[in-house]
């Protein structure tokens, strides 16, 4: 099941425009009224307004433009892989599941091998620090980033492209 957390992932790289546009979107394939499911849409309905309340309330700076294209232009190279995961933590990309078909495509994406996580990763140059701040495992990591969600019921349906509003 495709829940509030997913939705929150998805929406938190983007500013007040991309965010009205990817619920449009999403809500046109998920509305119950056109096939969708009614806990799905409620779940978009519920990550869509606490968005956009943090970025009207200035929880979210519209400084964070190159990060959202960046991480968006990643997460599109990606979304193709239907046996993949994808989660947005922080300002990292991480990516589980099936990965092993898809080394040579992650590898020339500029992803990156977390052997004892057993995950992919993705994070801009300037994230990168010579020193380690721990060896937290990737449920540490989303404990921390608050990507809480059921690998069981997540649903494999297609990811949008998401686009830069500029």
């Amino acid at each position: 099941m495709l829940n509030y957390n997913y939705f929150t992932a998805l929406f938190n790289v983007l500013d007040e425009v991309q965010t009205k546009k990817l619920f449009i979107q999403l809500a046109h394939q998920y509305h119950p009224d056109k096939g969708g499911n009614t806990e799905i849409m409620q779940n978009l309905n519920k990550a869509y307004q606490t968005h956009l309340n943090k970025v009207r309330s200035g929880g979210i700076k519209e400084n964070q433009d190159v990060i959202d294209r960046e991480l968006i232009e990643k997460v599109n190279l990606i979304s193709k892989y239907r046996d993949i995961e994808i989660e947005i933590l922080g300002s990292w990309i991480w990516v589980t599941g099936n990965t092993k078909t898809h080394k040579e495509d992650l590898k020339s994406y500029g992803f990156l091998f977390a052997p004892k996580k057993e995950a992919w990763y993705y994070r801009r140059e300037e994230d990168h620090k010579s020193h380690s701040r721990g060896d937290y495992s990737l449920e540490e990591i989303r404990e921390k980033y608050s990507s809480k969600f059921d690998r069981s019921k997540t649903s494999k349906t297609k990811i949008p492209q998401l686009t830069s509003s500029r």
